[in-house]
């Protein structure tokens, strides 16, 4: 069996779908940058760098965006650096993205990937888990994946 980091699945997974389908497109702050959040956003640069989108650091924005996209046909992953700041996204997620399948019968698939950890010491705004705050919005499926293989 292959091992892999949790990274490295990441990284794998995105590629996959982005191989499987054309309209999937990665999108956050650090996605094209050398490091490629963690590593998880590399190979998808090297493949598909018309397909990986750089953005300001704006998670409203980013997340808005991706909303668009969605509407217009997109497959669109949004890649936020951290967990606690998708509070700053709150509006869009809950307000747009989760209900717009109920509003208008259009689904908008939207991925929204957020880190947590990444074992260099987490200060106050780097500490916080929302997945369970999440969940109670009606229309988000919620995956935390705790190994690779689950990744």
């Amino acid at each position: 069996m292959r091992e892999l980091k949790f990274w490295e699945a990441v990284s794998e997974a995105t590629v996959q779908a982005m191989d499987v389908d054309e309209r999937v497109v990665v999108l956050g702050p650090g996605v094209t940058d050398p490091k490629g959040v963690y590593g998880t956003t590399l190979e998808a640069v090297r493949r598909y760098p018309a397909r990986v989108l750089e953005t300001p650091l704006s998670e409203a924005g980013i997340t808005g965006a991706a909303v668009g996209m969605a509407m217009r046909g997109l497959r669109p992953v949004v890649v936020h650096m951290r967990c606690d700041f998708l509070l700053c996204a709150m509006d869009q997620m809950v307000n747009t993205l989760a209900k717009w399948r109920w509003l208008t019968g259009q689904a908008v698939p939207v991925v929204v990937r957020a880190v947590v950890g990444a074992g260099w010491g987490q200060g106050p705004q780097h500490a916080q888990m929302l997945a369970a705050t999440f969940a109670h919005f009606p229309g988000f499926a919620v995956a935390v994946p705790s190994s690779p293989f689950a990744a």
